[in-house]
């Protein structure tokens, strides 16, 4: 008994220790923000004439040495913006750097030195399923990438890691005989993330190769033609029976717009690729346009 009343003390002093813990850290929480919020108040302050005499001089396109006032809050920065802050303004899809001028946290871009503004490497993508498993699920079978010129850098059959169950060959064009001896699957999806990697990668539901590829890629380098609203409106223009409720297909975008026949018969994922991108490249600069 005596024991039990041990241990019975002990935790108790335990859930009370717990407890007083526990609420001198929430009661030192809205003391942080006060100090944060306080310390971004003060550093404003200090920086407003600064930044504001920066900004006028970005305007009017002079950049000179400023009195002593604001010598102690430019001690160490440039009064001229050197090579290494220009080069380090965001490069989005290849963007050229203009001049500029760093104070503190604050870049001032200059107005009369902005160019116009170019697009990074991109390729397209398109991938061939095969159904593997009791479920029929899909799985990659082949892939095919090609550049912005429609040069193709990848055209591999992929040996699925399950059994497969439905070559669907009358969509996929894949037959016994061409998996036999394709490469496994890791080492073409090693290749593909190779040549996607850093670059603008360009599908028509895009979302289905990237899930049998086991692959995550930035969804600001994304560009899927199945969902962009100039090709859909472009589209309802040219087809007055297009049903805006559905995703177009690649084929009926293809015939319509770019008034050629593909999808004919078997699929070939180097052709579906190729008018993937030329789909893209009709509205390349639009499309990029809209994303910054």
């Amino acid at each position: 008994m005596v024991g039990r009343r041990k241990e019975e003390q002990l935790l108790r002093r335990s859930r009370r220790t717990h407890g007083l813990l526990w609420f001198l850290q929430k009661c030192a929480r809205p003391r942080r923000k006060q100090q944060r919020r306080a310390r971004s108040v003060v550093l404003q302050e200090r920086d407003a004439p600064a930044v504001s005499r920066c900004i006028h001089q970005a305007e009017s396109g002079s950049w000179q040495d400023d009195t002593e006032s604001t010598t102690s809050f430019l001690s160490e920065a440039p009064t001229e913006p050197s090579s290494h802050e220009t080069h380090s303004l965001n490069h989005k899809f290849g963007e050229e750097p203009s001049e500029s001028c760093v104070l503190g946290n604050v870049r001032v871009k200059s107005r009369e030195a902005a160019k116009p503004r170019t697009f990074g490497h991109c390729v397209a993508i398109d991938c061939e399923m095969v159904g593997v498993g009791r479920s029929n699920k899909s799985a990659l079978a082949r892939v095919a990438i090609v550049d912005e010129n429609g040069s193709c850098l990848l055209d591999e059959y992929v040996k699925p890691t399950e059994k497969v169950t439905n070559y669907r060959t009358r969509w996929s064009g894949i037959r016994p005989r061409d998996l036999v001896k394709a490469p496994s699957f890791q080492d073409v999806r090693q290749r593909v993330v190779n040549l996607i990697r850093g670059k603008i990668l360009v599908g028509h539901a895009i979302h289905n190769d990237l899930n049998v590829l086991h692959v995550c890629h930035p969804p600001g380098l994304i560009r899927d033609t199945s969902f962009y609203v100039g090709l859909r409106k472009e589209l309802a223009q040219a087809c007055s029976q297009y049903d805006a409720s559905r995703p177009p297909s690649l084929k009926q975008l293809s015939r319509d717009i770019l008034k050629a026949e593909i999808q004919v018969g078997e699929h070939c994922p180097v052709e579906d690729a190729r008018y993937t991108m030329k789909l893209y490249q009709r509205h390349r600069q639009t499309w990029e346009d809209s994303l910054v």
